[in-house]
């Protein structure tokens, strides 16, 4: 399964391939929204839903997955990758963001790698790439504005997850269930006023019942503070405060979760 579909794509192979015209009709009266002249790939999955690719951009497609991945897919034609895949019933299945998003984990017997796919619920193809540590949730305890949640990585030593992702609008952790496994990454962050970086305070917000300081870095990165922290809640910029961001949990390339 070779780096060439570029210059394959444009082939009448490829097109039969790929686009065969029987699905490609079936698309048609789909009645989803696609750009006929975009599409890359158009398969059924192992419970027979339509599923496209298109060539996209910086945020889905073809375009993302090669610029999210190239390292990952050298040398494998990932329209193909995809249509193997996708045939074979996945080892864990699970919805994202009410569900707005799907995501199939499958492992590839050919390179022993495991990946992950995500798809609309319209059979739009967003990304697939290698999944990395695969941890399984053991409890998840709810607060008002907030939870805790045990992780586990195989016979690992379990992990305790504050997760404050609520707090971030549609990029949370709200599709988590106790007892399945999920691609998970922890990346340290660190001492933020170590780092150099100040902050803008965006006034005060109440979460719940509760009020917060909310402050943001240049990267658009969000920060809560009780409002008894030494801070005026008074919008304002480069401000240099002493904050010490946990540990982050990375699930699915939605970073929030912080790990204590």
């Amino acid at each position: 399964m070779g780096s060439g579909y570029r210059g394959y794509a444009h082939t009448q192979g490829a097109i039969e391939r790929f686009k065969s015209q029987e699905l490609m009709n079936e698309l048609r009266k789909s009645g989803v929204n696609y750009t006929e002249k975009e599409v890359v790939l158009v398969t059924k999955n192992y419970i027979d839903k339509l599923l496209w690719l298109e060539k996209g951009n910086e945020k889905s497609g073809l375009k993302y997955i090669m610029d999210e991945h190239k390292n990952n897919f050298k040398g494998i034609n990932v329209p193909a990758l995809i249509k193997i895949l996708t045939k074979q019933k996945p080892i864990s299945h699970y919805e994202k963001h009410n569900v707005k998003q799907l995501i199939d984990v499958y492992n590839y017997k050919k390179n022993g790698n495991t990946y992950l796919l995500v798809y609309d619920n319209n059979g739009y193809i967003d990304s697939i790439g290698p999944v990395g540590n695969m941890y399984q949730v053991k409890e998840i305890i709810s607060y008002e504005f907030a939870r805790n949640i045990v992780l586990q990585y195989k016979n690992h030593q379990q992990i305790k997850v504050f997760d404050d992702s609520a707090l971030f609008g549609n990029n949370d952790f709200g599709f988590l269930k106790v007892g399945h496994s999920y691609s998970c990454k922890i990346g340290i962050l660190g001492d933020m006023s170590k780092s150099g970086k100040s902050f803008s305070v965006d006034g005060h917000e109440k979460i719940g019942t509760k009020w917060f300081i909310k402050l943001s870095d240049k990267n658009q990165n969000v920060f809560y503070l009780k409002p008894d922290t030494n801070v005026s809640n008074e919008s304002r910029k480069n401000v240099q405060i002493e904050i010490k961001r946990y540990d982050l949990l990375q699930v699915d390339n939605v970073v929030h979760g912080r790990y204590r």
